[in-house]
This record gives C-alpha cells, structure tokens and sequence, in this order.
C-alpha cells in the first residue's frame, strides 16, 4: 500500500516533466483521471479493512459465539439496501428455506459480509437485472449462492475476480474490492467462494460455510 501510494504521489511530478518534453503525451487526461480513480480506490481499501480490524477486535474472546439462520442474515443485509435496488429496479428472490440449521458467526464481520455482496451486485448489474439466492446443507456445511442474471463475465475473469485492482468491463471507476473483503470474511469462518458464470447467461458466487467454524 504504501509503495503504491507513493508511485502514484510521483505520477503528477512525472506527467509535467514528460509535458516539458519534445513528445508529448497520447492522452494526459486518461493519466489524470487513472490517478484521482486509483487515490479514491486506496482510501477505499483502507476503510474497508478498518472496518475489518475494527470487527476483529470486538469480537477478540468468544469470535463465533453468535448463531443466525442463513435466510435471516440475508434478509437482514437486505433491508438497508431496499430503496437503492429499487432505484436500478433490480429484483431480489431470496428463496433459502427457514429450516436450515444456524451457522455460528463472528457476528460483526458476518454482518459485513452480504452488505458487501449486495453493494458488488449494485454495482455491476444493469438496470432491471435479478438476483436469486439459494442454500442447501452439504455435510457439516451450507452452501449459499448467489445467482443473477447480468451479463456472464468472461473465464480470464473469473480468474481474478477476487483481486482487488480487477477492474470490471463497462464500470472502470468499480474495482473488486468488495469481494476481496467477503473472502476475507469468509476464510474467517473456515469456508471458501466459488465463482462461477452460467451457460445460458449470469454468473454465480457460492460461499461455502461451515456450521461451527473453529478458531
């Protein structure tokens, strides 16, 4: 982080010396705008994994103390988020059945969890796009997907969804910083993400969860 801050402080000191130059540059509107674009980016890191060590030290004794239902979880990540999914008029089909077992969670990073989910989606969907979630029991774990149906994200793609300076085709300004958070999260709890995209069109997160993750 701090490498990158600095080679991006130099960036202006570096674009005026080459505008002094014999050649000038192709596009130095496209250098200004990628560097305010990636200042923006690192003060987003930085908050969101304060918001992590933040989670981390409030829950230091009994971290997996809290039990919740994986439909109420979702449920509760929904609620807060309801007038801007309406305003892109995407549709929200939370199926996962009431009779799945409860997990036991770190209460204050599992909260963050769908929230950040939810806010990737709203970021990268179109308008009036849909987003189905469903759960089922495997063992000694659920395993929760999250289904929409947006354009399906090419393979090469896939590969790096969860690098947070993967920039996404049709929203330059959105990185993937949210999902680097969520595996955060997840690897926490002693599960794992799968990321997929459907043959018939839409992609696909599963969040492989553990009943009773151990410390």
């Amino acid at each position: 982080m701090v490498a990158v801050k600095t080679f991006l402080e130099l960036a202006p000191l570096k674009l005026a010396e080459e505008k002094g130059g014999d050649q000038s540059l192709r596009d130095p509107d496209f250098w200004r705008g990628y560097h305010q674009n990636v200042q923006g980016q690192i003060e987003k890191i930085n908050h969101l994994l304060g918001d992590l060590r933040a989670a981390s030290e409030s829950s230091t004794h009994r971290p997996f103390a809290t039990e919740i239902g994986p439909r109420a979880a979702v449920q509760r990540a929904l609620e807060p988020l309801g007038a801007a999914l309406a305003a892109r008029r995407i549709e929200v089909d939370n199926q996962i059945a009431e009779t799945l077992p409860p997990l036991h969670v770190d209460q204050p990073k599992f909260d963050r969890l769908f929230d950040l989910l939810f806010r990737d989606e709203l970021a990268m969907l179109p308008a009036g796009c849909r987003i189905t979630l469903t759960a089922e029991l495997q063992g000694q774990e659920v395993a929760l997907a999250l289904t929409d149906n947006g354009p399906a994200l090419p393979q090469e793609t896939l590969r790096v969804v969860l690098d947070p300076f993967t920039v996404t085709q049709g929203t330059p300004s959105e990185y993937g910083i949210n999902l680097m958070a969520c595996f955060f999260i997840v690897h926490h709890h002693g599960g794992r993400i799968e990321a997929q995209n459907l043959a018939g069109g839409g992609n696909r997160i599963i969040l492989h969860l553990p009943l009773h993750p151990s410390r």
